[in-house]
């Protein structure tokens, strides 16, 4: 069976995920501390609160549970492509984890990573190659 290659815009989606990794595990956690307070600001809300608020333009309860719900939907988003990585990411060799680590996490540059791992260049670019489209088939795109 031939598998197709992913396209240049696939990889580099792919490449865009990976390497932004960690900061959209920080993001995450952010967008939950809003959507906390958020929360915790409509619960704390009276009823004299409340009614005064029809007495103004648009719903400031309303405004807020729609915020809450906004971000509900980034942290799915952003979920689903983080559980792709760590699915895919605790089933790749340990040879590949390392390279992973230390090119998309770590944003290592290419000499310092092949140093690292005691590879070659034709070798670095060759494990870059054959981990992706394992990363692509978790993310559906293959």
């Amino acid at each position: 069976m031939h598998e197709r290659r992913l396209t240049k815009g696939e990889r580099a989606f792919v490449e865009e995920k990976l390497h932004n990794f960690k900061a959209n595990e920080a993001l995450v956690k952010e967008l939950q501390e809003e959507q906390k307070e958020l929360a915790g600001a409509i619960r704390g809300a009276s009823m004299d609160k409340a009614r005064a608020a029809n007495y103004q333009v648009g719903d400031p309860t309303a405004s807020t549970a729609i915020k809450i719900y906004t971000i509900d939907e980034e942290i799915q988003r952003i979920g689903f492509w983080q559980r792709a990585i760590k699915d895919t990411y605790s089933i790749i060799s340990p040879e590949d984890k390392e390279l992973v680590r230390l090119v998309y996490f770590e944003n290592t540059p290419i000499y310092p990573t092949i140093d690292q791992l005691g590879i070659s260049e034709s070798e670095y670019y060759r494990r870059k190659r054959n981990v992706l489209p394992i990363f692509a088939r978790r993310m559906c795109i293959l």
